[in-house]
C-alpha cells in the first residue's frame, strides 16, 4: 500500500447514487481531504456529475463500473480514465447476437443515462442489421422491472437469462 515510499490512503464516501451528493463528495475529497485521485461512482449519473469537478481541480477520476457512453464520449475531459466497458459495447454485442432481418425487438431500459444510452446504441445497431424496433419503454429501477423481465422469460426466443425469483 505504498507508491515511491508514500502510503496509499483510501477514503470511502457513499454517494447513495445521487448526482448532487456525488459532486459534493468529490469536491470535498479534492479540496478538504486533498486527495490526488478519485474513483467514480458505480452509476453513470453520479459519475457524470463528478467529471466537471475532476476537470476543475485537474485531478484524475477513474471510472470503472459506470458505463454511459457519454462518460468517455460527449462529456469526457482529459482527467477521466475509463477501465471498463461502455453501454454501447454491450448494446452492439446484444443486437448482433439477437438480430437478423426477420427479428422484431421491443426496447426496455432503465430511465436514466445508462438506459437511454444503451437504447440508442441498441437501436442504431438494429437499424444496421435490419432488425425492426416495435416499441420503446423506459422504466424506473424498481421491482416492476423484475416482473417485466420475468414475463418475457416464456417467449419463443429467450432474451434474458432465466430468473429464479419469477415465482
Amino acid at each position: 500500500m505504498k507508491v515511491n515510499g508514500r502510503p496509499i490512503v483510501v477514503n470511502l464516501k457513499d454517494d447513495q447514487l445521487k448526482p448532487d451528493r456525488a459532486r459534493a463528495l468529490i469536491e470535498e475529497a479534492f479540496q478538504d481531504d486533498e486527495v490526488d485521485a478519485a474513483v467514480g461512482s458505480t452509476s453513470s449519473a453520479p459519475t457524470l456529475a463528478m467529471m466537471p469537478v475532476a476537470e476543475e481541480y485537474k485531478k484524475m477520476l477513474v471510472v470503472d463500473i459506470a458505463a454511459a457512453n457519454s462518460i468517455t464520449g460527449s462529456k469526457w475531459n482529459k482527467y477521466v480514465v475509463r477501465t471498463g466497458r461502455t453501454v454501447g459495447q454491450e448494446a452492439v454485442a446484444s443486437m448482433l447476437l439477437l438480430g437478423d432481418k426477420d427479428t422484431s425487438v421491443g426496447v426496455l431500459a432503465q430511465d436514466f443515462a445508462f438506459g437511454h444510452e444503451s437504447a440508442e446504441a441498441f437501436k442504431a445497431t438494429a437499424k444496421k442489421v435490419g432488425v425492426t424496433i416495435t416499441s420503446e419503454e423506459f422504466l424506473p429501477i424498481t421491482p416492476r422491472i423484475s416482473r417485466v423481465l420475468c414475463s418475457v422469460g416464456s417467449t419463443r426466443r429467450r432474451i434474458v437469462p432465466e430468473r429464479r425469483d419469477c415465482g
